[in-house]
């Protein structure tokens, strides 16, 4: 794994001094307003005191509430018309009294189109994200779980217009997705008629996702 790691930000740190002799770097911001429609395949586990109590397993399909994010990244440019974007993101929404938190660092590969030379271009590309995932209710502060989570966006109604040289500005309009999220939570309860006892819960399980975003993402970029 750690062999992997290095030649991994090898490439990338190679390919990142080819990109800055011939001045093609882009460092860009994201801001996203964003819905998705969800197929959901859940598996969980609760034991108590390390006692299976339950186990289930759930396939759903459900709209998500509305998400915020934001985000960072370096695009590469290991060709006239091909990125390879190193990027951090964190994502946020709430829905039913819960907030749901993502944090994750990734590594995209974007084909600029030409439409207008120069100037306007379709971009569909794919990330691979990892990171971490957390829950927590707003009633409760002890009820909050943490995951870590996978993606795997495919984007394909991206676009790019560069007004200038060095300015670009991106928007993001549908993309389909992957996720898969372990997640874990323990709790320590309680009191009993008066005397106090040691009850520890624990809540584990999987999450693996289909999900189609439909919203508005949009970044600026300044190119070197």
């Amino acid at each position: 794994m750690k062999k992997a790691t290095a030649l991994a930000m090898a490439l990338i740190l190679s390919v990142a001094a080819f990109a800055q002799e011939r001045k093609d770097l882009a460092l860009g911001f994201t801001a996203t307003v964003n819905q998705t429609t969800n197929w959901l395949n859940l598996k969980n586990t609760i034991s108590v005191n390390d006692e299976v109590t339950s186990s289930n397993e759930a396939k759903t399909k459900e709209a998500s509430p509305v998400s915020f994010g934001l985000g960072v990244n370096l695009s590469i440019f290991a060709g006239r018309n091909f990125a390879i974007t190193p990027q951090l993101q964190y994502s946020f929404n709430s829905a039913n009294n819960v907030n749901y938190h993502i944090a994750t660092v990734g590594v995209g590969f974007h084909y600029y189109v030409p439409i207008v030379a120069d100037r306007f271009y379709y971009t569909p590309g794919l990330d691979i994200n990892v990171g971490l995932a957390g829950v927590a209710s707003r009633a409760d502060k002890e009820d909050a779980s943490t995951g870590v989570f996978f993606s795997l966006p495919v984007h394909v109604g991206r676009f790019e217009f560069k007004p200038t040289d060095h300015w670009g500005i991106h928007i993001d309009l549908v993309s389909l997705t992957v996720s898969q999220t372990y997640y874990s939570s323990k709790f320590t309860t309680g009191t009993l008629a008066g005397v106090t006892t040691t009850s520890v819960t624990e809540n584990t399980g999987t999450s693996l996702q289909f999900n189609l975003n439909y919203g508005v993402l949009v970044g600026v970029k300044y190119y070197f």
